[in-house]
């Protein structure tokens, strides 16, 4: 029993080396809780059920626990279990080549573990399907040498690497069945071996989850620089106008967003003001909401004239937006006559909520989306403002964002929420909006960029709106 013990020492060594290994993967995978990181749940369940095998099958099982007539069952479904994770570990690191082959391998190891386990329970035959597996071993493992040396373009370091350990692990292979090295406690045996291979499969994950670390955090770095110039471009000030209150709310659903609104200084109390909102959100969108600012600078000596300003900005982006497009909606406000002027572009219609009659209206105009075709025509409303009227522009970001049961939250709750909040300064109502729609949503965060701007009349002998 010595003999065997002292045999199988470098085998315990390695199967404790392998749990412990096992532990911090797992540990580590559960801890960022993404699905990232799965290859290292995968690895980690390699190295532990090889691990475990190794210390079941060792003399220093039987010294520890006795002979128990279910460590052969044990022994057996672990034969089964260790490929699949082994497969999986394989699969998830470089399968991207020869795609539907490395699936197949481990679809069949599951496919044999399904089928071999029940029946050797049922049968009490442990190892009954040992020539199966073995033999499906044999096709991964010439599936895996395919995959590591037939020369490929990528990942040429991290391929280097485990060719190294796979190399090493054949060597002591070798070495078990023609013994050119005798080593003392049987250090030279294929556990050992096996131990580099692993290694080398884990540190290879491992560097590749601390690149993909360092990426996103140098990403997050750009976003964050992406945000503030973003941020910048976004109007800080709103044009001061006796008897014009002016709220705003811009909030993208990610770091940067598509929704844009900005402000034309016609002066004398007369300005123009565009939102819009671009297909998508994200670093895209953000793209094309910033040459919306610069396109929307050159109309300044159109400002006067809504249809023109959308028809010019039209000709600006047709044929450069491939796939993405842009709403938006146009007005001209004119505080000395208090006449506006709107025009819209596939945008929410922009409403009103008359001060007097306490109701809310939708300013009806039509207009296709800007930058899709070529030949586009808008029509215009125009309005006059009376004292206590309100003006509402939106993305759609605030109507369409959904609850838990993906029902909307929709024009006619937006509705009811302008009623509420009558007598209430422009940004007070705007921020209402916001808070309505995102209750129904039941989270902080929307799934789309939302952006609001209110316009309130008052009158000029009073203060502004609380």
């Amino acid at each position: 029993m010595t003999a065997a013990l002292r045999e199988d020492f470098a085998a315990l060594v390695v199967s404790v080396v392998l749990c412990t290994v096992a532990v911090g993967l797992v540990a580590f995978a559960l801890l960022r809780r993404s699905t990232r990181y799965r290859e290292l749940l995968y690895a980690g369940a390699f190295a532990a059920l090889y691990g475990v095998r190794l210390a079941a099958d060792s003399a220093w099982a039987e010294f520890l626990i006795g002979e128990q007539w279910w460590l052969n069952y044990v022994l057996s479904f672990l034969n089964y279990l260790v490929p699949i994770a082994g497969s999986m570990v394989f699969l998830h690191t470089f399968g991207e080549r020869w795609t539907v082959l490395n699936r197949s391998i481990v679809t069949l190891f599951i496919l044999c573990a399904v089928v071999a386990i029940p029946y050797e329970i049922a049968t009490a035959q442990p190892f009954a399907g040992g020539v199966v597996v073995d033999s499906l071993v044999m096709i991964f493992i010439v599936t895996l040498l395919l995959n590591l040396f037939v020369p490929g373009k990528s990942d040429a370091d991290d391929r280097r690497i485990i060719r190294w350990g796979a190399t090493v692990f054949c060597l002591f292979v070798l070495n078990e069945h023609l013994h050119f090295v005798r080593a003392p406690w049987n250090l030279a045996a294929e556990p050992l071996g096996f131990l580099f291979f692993i290694g080398a499969m884990v540190f290879v994950t491992m560097r590749r989850v601390v690149n993909d670390q360092v990426h996103l955090v140098a990403m997050k770095s750009e976003l964050g620089t992406a945000r503030r110039i973003q941020m910048s471009i976004i109007p800080r000030h709103v044009p001061a106008s006796p008897g014009l209150d002016i709220g705003t709310l811009y909030q993208p659903a990610s770091d940067v967003g598509g929704d844009f609104y900005d402000f034309l200084d016609g002066q004398d109390g007369k300005f123009g003001l565009l939102v819009a909102d671009v297909s998508g959100h994200g670093v895209p969108a953000a793209l094309l909401a910033s040459m919306l600012k610069i396109a929307l600078a050159n109309q300044l000596a159109h400002c006067s004239e809504p249809a023109t300003v959308l028809t010019n900005l039209n000709m600006q982006f047709f044929g450069k937006l491939d796939r993405q497009f842009i709403t938006a909606a146009y007005a001209y406000i004119d505080t000395t006559s208090w006449q506006a002027k709107l025009a819209t572009a596939g945008h929410p219609s922009v409403l009103l909520r008359d001060g007097t009659t306490e109701s809310v209206s939708e300013v009806r105009t039509e207009g296709p989306i800007l930058g899709r075709f070529r030949s586009v025509a808008f029509t215009e409303a125009t309005l006059s403002l009376g004292v206590g009227d309100t003006l509402i522009f939106y993305t759609d970001g605030v109507t369409e964002t959904r609850n838990r049961a993906e029902e909307p939250w929709g024009e006619e709750r937006l509705h009811h929420t302008l009623l509420r909040t009558t007598g209430q300064s422009a940004a007070a109502t705007a921020a209402d909006i916001a808070r309505a729609a995102a209750d129904w949503t039941g989270s902080e965060r929307f799934e789309d960029d939302v952006t609001l701007v209110v316009l309130t009349r008052f009158s000029e002998d009073a203060a502004p709106p609380p």
